[in-house]
């Protein structure tokens, strides 16, 4: 299977500035490293000639780096049709998340090359996506659970799978629980780290904080919040 990099429009037709991989994907937030260098770090870089340009190229078994978080744009995938049948296509019991649960369990069953160059464009409209703030929870639900139902679907993992899969669960673990704690649901919020820390998570500065907030009232945080969505609009 493979993917290629994406032109960002919006809908009047504007370019943004930044590609497909680095836009769309919280994975390329991070500040860690561009899509080039995140892929570097372990599939084979290559270049080949097609309609009269040069294009680099990224091949591999690319299960352990999608760990670390998505980059599969549904729209700029091609799959072979063995392949797809052989891994059953998208869960439609998702609704968000679904394109993550896709990409790793096509990279358990075969190899991907990503090409960098933008070859579709991606419109992406003020109002369109389904992963919204209302949304996010389920989002991070998801992608967590499509996580360790990959990882338990390919054991024994390699010590470099066991990393990305390690990482990949605590910063998915604690986006949920900063999520359930920013909608006000605190018990989920302390069940997630609680359940996170079971499973092997490491016990991190950052998740003890949410759980420290999340033991104070409701109307405390409520209150925090409008503290600072005041800061916001001042500033």
């Amino acid at each position: 299977w493979s993917i290629t990099d994406s032109l960002v429009v919006d809908e009047a037709g504007r370019e943004a500035s930044a590609s497909g991989f680095a836009a769309g994907f919280p994975v390329f937030r991070k500040g860690d490293s561009i899509p080039e260098q995140h892929f570097a770090k372990t599939l084979d870089r290559s270049a080949f000639d097609a309609a009269n340009s040069t294009h680099v190229a990224f091949s591999g078994d690319a299960f352990g780096i999608l760990m670390h978080g998505n980059f599969v744009q549904p729209s700029a995938l091609v799959v072979r049709r063995d392949v797809i049948q052989q891994v059953g296509g998208f869960d439609e019991s998702l609704r968000v998340a679904e394109d993550t649960d896709l990409a790793l369990r096509l990279a358990a069953r075969a190899p991907l090359t990503i090409v960098t160059s933008p070859l579709v464009r991606w419109t992406v409209g003020e109002h369109e996506s389904l992963v919204s703030p209302d949304s996010s929870e389920e989002s991070t639900s998801n992608a967590l659970r499509s996580l360790e139902r990959a990882a338990a679907s390919r054991q024994p993992l390699s010590p470099q799978e066991s990393r990305a899969y390690r990482s990949g669960r605590e910063a998915l673990s604690f986006r949920l629980a900063y999520t359930q704690l920013s909608n006000y649901s605190l018990r989920q919020a302390r069940s997630t780290l609680l359940r996170a820390w079971r499973r092997g998570v490491r016990i991190s500065l950052r998740s003890l904080l949410i759980l420290l907030v999340s033991l104070s009232p409701k109307s405390m945080l409520k209150a925090a919040h409008r503290v600072k969505r005041a800061m916001q609009r001042g500033s």
